[in-house]
């Protein structure tokens, strides 16, 4: 019996420790991203958070995380500015023709850092996959 509940406090506390690397969103009534708790390096946005349909990313919600590539699914059209600053982005794989650092004075803000966001949109706003190489931006074919 005894040997059972160290077994079952083991289970319980590896699950706990497994469980504190979830990444957690929260998300509008609008489908935006407002805000985001996680250490992931590696991020993927997911389509949907709580059964609703993830269209847009609130200013600065991902600055300063950590973050080293993200994935923004096809449902996204606005990311708001500074959503992604200060991080160690390489790579970002993005959807077409998404609007970037738009605020609400029609003003563009930077939202990864100016050098991706002006390559991104001088490339056509091109869905795909972007990755930065020896200080340069570059869209994989």
């Amino acid at each position: 019996m005894k040997n059972i509940f160290f077994a079952v406090c083991f289970l319980f506390l590896v699950c706990s420790c497994v469980r504190q690397k979830q990444v957690e969103f929260t998300i509008d009534s609008y489908g935006t991203i407002i805000e985001y708790k996680g250490e992931e390096k590696s991020l993927v946005i997911p389509s949907q958070i709580e059964g609703k349909n993830v269209s847009s990313v609130a200013n600065g919600v991902f600055r300063d995380k950590g973050l080293e590539s993200v994935t923004i699914p096809e449902s996204v059209t606005l990311i708001g500015y500074h959503a992604f600053a200060d991080n160690s982005l390489t790579e970002i794989t993005i959807g077409q023709d998404v609007l970037l650092g738009l605020d609400a004075d029609l003003e563009f803000h930077f939202v990864f850092d100016e050098t991706f966001d002006n390559f991104y949109n001088l490339s056509g706003m091109k869905a795909g996959t972007y990755v930065l190489k020896d200080g340069q931006w570059s869209i994989l074919e």
